[in-house]
């Protein structure tokens, strides 16, 4: 979504709704974020501009879908997200100000609503219709559970004395 300018400065003085669908190819979205693929992004919320402090205040609500790697078998699982934020710009901004500097003239807000909906990612993605975990010859993925029950069952017997062990201060 791009502003120019002129665009800023005709805006009403109670604001301006908008809506708008944005999609993001893969090629747009960085590697980092762990995402493949944005299909499309409904986008609503309203721009005000305050003339005193030349700042346009953005609050913005996106709403969609990710295709996201499953975390145990890479296969694309797709992810619905909502995220609603307010985001400030100026045409001038301090070093210290949270404020998001427009140059040039104008300002395009998609990188800012891609970064908003990289905070939706979750840490972990699990397809829903796994139901056996992935193995192999000599591998295989276990449960965290499963994990814990195998290494309390095999304790090594010639290890237990130390578990008796109290040290002693001389």
């Amino acid at each position: 979504m791009k502003l120019s300018k002129n665009e800023i400065l005709r805006l009403p003085s109670d604001g301006e709704d908008f809506h708008e669908t944005l999609s993001f190819a893969s090629e747009d979205i960085p590697e980092y974020m762990g995402i493949r693929r944005i299909p499309e992004v409904d986008v609503s919320g309203k721009l005000s501009f305050d003339p005193y402090s030349e700042h346009l205040m953005v609050s913005v609500t996106l709403n969609g879908q990710m295709i996201l790697p499953c975390s145990v078998t890479m296969v694309d699982v797709p992810i619905r997200f909502k995220s609603t934020s307010n985001l400030v710009y100026g045409f001038k901004a301090d070093e210290n100000d949270d404020i998001l500097r427009i140059e040039n003239e104008s300002i395009d807000m998609t990188p800012d609503f891609l970064g908003l909906i990289w905070m939706e990612v979750p840490p972990v993605v699990i397809r829903p219709d796994l139901k056996e975990l992935p193995h192999g010859e000599g591998w295989e993925v276990i449960s965290e559970t499963e994990f814990n029950r195998r290494k309390q069952k095999t304790s090594d017997p010639r290890l237990a004395k130390i578990l008796d062990y109290k040290p002693q201060d001389e």
